[in-house]
């Protein structure tokens, strides 16, 4: 009898090396192939002129002895696992299937690598004669050329639910899941006839299924042995449950590792782009509020100077206008800071009938030809949680679009109200064409020119838009009600909240001589703008005993402050060689000019600044200046140098 393996098709992995050979009654080896010499170094002449046991480890004689007997006797034996000693003197694992046949049993033997253990004893209780270790996760299963089952090893056994004797006979197809079993034997038909590598040398994934009908994912490799010029095959089976299982969870920590990355650098992006965006604004907001501080600040000391009525009016037209953009400014800078989540609010209980009036006062001067009536009821002040000077914006962006929308001669109401318990309405009512309810709820759109055409409006600008962006984050709702040709209302709605006290509004002297007397005073500006210094210099001629000291640069303003300690100090926040913020830090830190009143005027009309600077020690105004706001705060100098 011979032993060889089938011819393989050139420039093909060869196998894996499997020992194969038969065992005569004698227990001798005989047919052993060339895979005993590579393997254990022994030439196969060698093998069979000694006892099998011979070259089995010591440790592992009485179970191999065992397994002999048993195979010789007809028993099939799989996964029988034993050491078997090389020619240097060195041991060797391998796992053994045993075929019983007419001319003595059939053994090939697998080398194992890495056994999961190698300290592990062998137990003489298995009824077939086969070793009960098992290794960690590959079965094997042996077949005839038929595709037949002669034996499953213990691991096999255990993976399939199957013992060997109910399962040896059946076809291997058996293992599979039925869907894959015409595949299984289309790969098989193959390789018989081409011999070229599929299942069989090349091995690839099923769908198993157990003996309950259950199943799992199936990794089957096998391999050919020829003995006598017969084919059996050796299949090696992996339960990949585990294995898929671990590979998903790298998997999916790999996604969720990437996804982190990826938002961590989204969230840098996003700091990045609203670091930049807030630096835009507050640079936007200084270059385009500079030029109107000259414009509006001239043009209000020509109104104040003015010798004529025509001139007095000409002035006037000039701040109407200059006033006009400056609010366009402030408009789409809000917008901008709203969309990119940079508005900040100082939430506090507002008096809205308080608001009311000063909104009244503020534009009762632009109202012309039109009629103006408040109805607030009478009885305790109402308050709403809001920020002061936001609600005040709104107020006016509604009164000043309801006058828009009125015609001369005719009127508008503000009134006060309370709709629902716990709410404030505050509604706006024009006479006039009113607004086309299809078109209502665009008139809140910011950039929507049509939303004006309707009412022969040339712009609706962003008054609208913005009073609901702040209104929503203030927790209120705005809305419009209008009848054809009977006008329209704009409302809003805040929650009511608790009382404060107020404090008293200050009284601004007009301009004029001041009635405090005239001690020399001393105002250091420190300021890089000439227009902004030469118009400084011209409203404090209405305080002549004021004494105006100009600085370009921050460094040389502090200078002068620390020795000449100047009554009152004006600071702009960008000069050429220091922050106005690190200005007045330093003035705050030396004991020379701590005392010294500081005001920030500034055309970063950030709101936030109002409280930053006070938190600093510094008042703050914003350009284009209030001329009599400026005469106000230097009257307060004039009166802290001579109080009597």
């Amino acid at each position: 009898m011979s032993i060889d393996h089938r011819p393989k098709a050139p420039d093909r992995d060869p196998p894996s090396l499997a020992l194969a050979g038969t065992i005569g009654t004698d227990g001798y080896l005989a047919d052993a192939n060339a895979e005993w010499r590579a393997v254990l170094g022994w030439k196969p002449e060698e093998m069979a002129s000694v006892d099998f046991l011979d070259f089995v480890h010591p440790d592992d004689l009485d179970a191999t002895s065992d397994m002999t007997a048993s195979a010789l006797g007809g028993v099939a034996v799989v996964g029988f696992t034993n050491r078997l000693i090389d020619r240097d003197g060195d041991h060797h694992w391998f796992e053994w299937s045993i075929t019983p046949s007419e001319d003595g049993p059939t053994v090939v033997g697998l080398e194992l690598t890495e056994p999961a253990d190698k300290s592990r004893a062998l137990s003489e209780s298995n009824r077939r004669g086969r070793s009960s270790l098992k290794t960690a996760t590959i079965g094997i299963v042996t077949a005839d050329e038929g595709g037949l089952i002669t034996g499953l090893s213990a691991t096999a056994e255990e993976m399939f639910g199957y013992e060997s004797g109910d399962v040896i006979g059946a076809s291997v197809k058996l293992l599979m899941h039925p869907s894959y079993r015409d595949e299984f034997d289309g790969e098989m038909m193959r390789y018989l006839d081409t011999r070229e590598p599929t299942i069989i040398e090349r091995g690839r994934q099923f769908e198993g299924r157990r003996k309950d009908g259950s199943t799992f994912p199936l990794g089957l490799a096998a391999g050919e042995i020829v003995i006598a010029g017969r084919s059996s095959f050796i299949g090696a089976a992996e339960d990949l449950t585990e294995k898929l299982s671990a590979q998903a969870e790298r998997q999916t920590a790999l996604i969720a590792k990437q996804a982190l990355l990826v938002a961590s650098q989204a969230a840098l992006v996003a700091e990045y782009t609203s670091r930049a965006k807030t630096a835009f604004l507050s640079r936007m907001s200084h270059e385009l509020r500079s030029p109107l501080t000259a414009i509006m600040g001239f043009a209000q000391l020509s109104e104040m100077e003015a010798e004529t009525p025509e001139q007095a009016e000409n002035a006037r037209t000039i701040t109407s206008a200059g006033g006009q953009l400056l609010t366009l400014i402030n408009d789409v800078l809000d917008v901008c800071m709203i969309e990119s989540g940079q508005l900040h609010l100082s939430m506090e209980d507002v008096s809205v009938g308080g608001v009311v009036r000063e909104c009244i006062d503020s534009i009762d001067s632009r109202s012309g030809e039109l009629k103006m009536e408040l109805d607030i009821p009478v009885g305790p002040p109402v308050f709403v949680r809001a920020d002061r000077q936001r609600l005040r914006q709104v107020l006016s962006n509604l009164l000043s679009t309801a006058m828009d929308w009125t015609p001369s001669g005719g009127k508008v109401v503000l009134a006060l109200s309370a709709p629902d318990e716990g709410r404030a309405r505050v509604a706006v009512t024009s006479t006039g064409q009113g607004v086309d309810a299809a078109k209502a709820s665009r008139l809140f759109e910011a950039f929507d020119p049509g939303a004006a055409d309707h009412i022969g409006s040339a712009s609706l600008g962003l008054g609208l838009p913005l009073s609901a962006a702040l209104i929503g984050s203030m927790g209120g709702t705005i809305g419009v009600e209008t009848a054809h040709d009977e006008g329209s209302m704009l409302w809003f709605e805040l929650a009511v909240s608790g009382p404060r006290s107020a404090s008293p509004a200050r009284d601004v002297p007009i301009p004029g001589v001041s009635s405090f007397g005239e001690p020399e005073v001393t105002v250091l500006y420190i300021e890089d703008n000439t227009p902004n210094v030469r118009l400084l210099e011209r409203v404090l001629e209405h305080r002549p005993c004021v004494t105006l000291v100009s600085a370009e640069l921050g460094a040389l303003g502090l200078d002068f402050a620390a020795s000449h300690k100047p009554d009152l100090v004006l600071l702009d926040l960008h000069l050429p060689d220091l922050q106005g913020d690190e200005v007045l830090a330093r003035l705050r830190a030396d004991p020379a000019t701590e005392h010294i009143p500081v005001v920030v005027v500034s055309a970063d009309a950030n709101p936030d600044n109002a409280q930053i600077f006070a938190d600093a020690g510094a008042e703050f105004l914003t350009k284009p200046i209030d001329v009599r706001r400026v005469l106000g705060l230097v009257d307060d100098a004039i009166a802290a140098k001579d109080p009597d």
